[in-house]
């Protein structure tokens, strides 16, 4: 309902569109695995550093990201933003300490890892899986361990 208001209050772009239904799943998933892949690809040797900090990522400045959070899409975790808002007092100092074992160990938790595609038409009359965007929508956490 929001999209059509959106659209006749001359909206530059609707929020949320999905593809025609002449570009199935499948085809966006066998579009997409076939530019996203390397074959060759193999990952980078772990750097070898003389003193690891003990603190990379302070607790403040996850409380501080945590409690200044604002509405978004969904994500895989399914962890709703204001939920995450909400408990900042009291999930700061775990996940600080995750941050921070993920940072040091060179290691990311694979739930970080996932995303959920969302495909956005290109052209405005999108007729081939090439025609959409893959836009990835990853967890409030691995992004946060970003902006940490």
């Amino acid at each position: 309902m929001w999209d059509e208001v959106k659209k006749l209050t001359s909206s530059s772009r609707p929020t949320h569109t999905s593809p025609p239904l002449s570009i199935s799943a499948d085809s966006l998933n066998q579009y997409y695995s076939s530019i996203s892949s390397d074959p060759l690809y193999s990952p980078p040797p772990m750097k070898q550093t003389a003193t690891q900090p003990s603190n990379i990522v302070t607790e403040f400045s996850v409380f501080y990201l945590l409690s200044r959070l604002k509405a978004t899409a969904a994500r895989p975790d399914g962890l709703p933003f204001w939920f995450l808002r909400l408990a900042a007092p009291f999930i700061s100092e775990p996940l600080t300490h995750l941050i921070n074992l993920s940072l040091l160990t060179s290691e990311v938790p694979l739930q970080w890892k996932a995303a959920i595609i969302r495909p956005i038409p290109k052209i405005s009359t999108p007729t081939d899986p090439s025609h959409m965007r893959p836009i990835s929508v990853v967890s409030v956490l691995s992004r946060l361990t970003g902006d940490s």
